[in-house]
């Protein structure tokens, strides 16, 4: 009976969808393609032809992802996706927050505006690869939630939601780091903030 009734359902087996392969096989082959030339034209840092801005050394990992991204783009798929709605979501899924919290209605209009006019620029003058759009989405949604969850805490204090934690929580001298661009400040500060009997 088993058998009897495998043949005859199995017509209606999902089956992977044929269009879903070239895309796919095109990738796959393009890595590979990729691969070889880089195999090829891969030299000590010293012997690097003449590079410039508009034509970089780039690490075969960054050729793969920019590659990926621009077959995507073909197809009609731009991934991350930089539009507003889309980013004020991720960013408030980040932030753990069910909606977005106004704490300044009269800012609420100008930062949405300020920020369409950013993502626009950046889908349609900027020219991102793939890895420039992946930074771009990521810088966007950590920003906007640094912001949402500044205005959830500002609005929990200021209807005494969080008086105990907030307003009644002791602040000691802050630390503050200063040194010069790619110097290890950041580093420093995950450091310290390792010792959290003291710096927290």
């Amino acid at each position: 009976k088993r058998t009897h009734y495998l043949k005859e359902h199995r017509h209606e087996t999902r089956q992977p969808c044929p269009t879903m392969w070239l895309p796919l096989a095109i990738f796959l082959v393009g890595l590979v393609v990729m691969a070889l030339i880089e195999i090829k034209e891969t030299k000590p840092p010293w012997r690097y032809p003449e590079a410039s801005m508009l034509q970089p050394h780039r690490p075969f990992a960054v050729k793969a992802i920019n590659f990926a991204g621009e077959l995507l783009s073909k197809f009609g798929f731009r991934l991350p996706s930089l539009r507003p709605k889309d980013l004020v979501a991720a960013a408030l899924h980040k932030a753990g927050l069910d909606e977005e919290p106004v704490a300044c209605p009269e800012d609420e209009s100008e930062y949405m505006a300020a920020l369409r006019v950013l993502t626009d620029c950046l889908s349609h003058e900027a020219s991102l690869t793939q890895l420039g759009r992946l930074v771009a989405h990521g810088t966007l949604v950590s920003s906007l939630a640094n912001r949402y969850t500044l205005d959830h805490l500002y609005l929990r204090a200021k209807t005494g939601e969080d008086s105990i934690t907030i307003k009644q929580q002791k602040v000691r001298g802050p630390l503050v780091i200063l040194g010069l661009a790619r110097t290890g400040t950041t580093f420093l500060h995950g450091l310290l903030a390792q010792d959290t009997k003291n710096f927290r």
